[in-house]
């Protein structure tokens, strides 16, 4: 199985999701050459709403993967840090927001959005 593709495909469903959504998907790339960990993937716009900051994730949480605790270091308020799993063959994802001190389910992005 060749990884970088399976992360672009996941991102083209964390993309085609969002903008399904009625938001806008920006993916957040680095360049290689300065290939440090970043705390997120994409981040996920719409107006009236606050923005999210997305980890896009295939088949598991990872909740303890370097980027992921990054995520959930980010300093400030007034945005929404969560992770989307897509399983395979499935192209909704199960959602988690960073809440206090610990990753919980929610049912959409939008539910704590408002």
């Amino acid at each position: 199985m060749n990884s970088r593709k399976k992360g672009q495909r996941t991102e083209l469903k964390a993309r085609r999701w969002a903008e399904g959504q009625g938001a806008l998907y920006l993916a957040w790339h680095q360049a290689p050459r300065w290939a440090t960990e970043q705390p997120f993937d994409g981040l996920v716009l719409k107006a009236t709403q606050w923005p999210v900051c997305v980890e896009v994730r295939s088949n598991a949480w990872r909740t303890g993967d370097p980027a992921t605790v990054q995520l959930s270091r980010l300093p400030g308020e007034g945005y929404h840090k969560q992770i989307w799993r897509f399983q395979d063959g499935t192209d909704t994802p199960d959602i988690r927001e960073w809440r206090g001190d610990t990753w919980q389910p929610v049912a959409t992005i939008w539910e704590v959005l408002i």
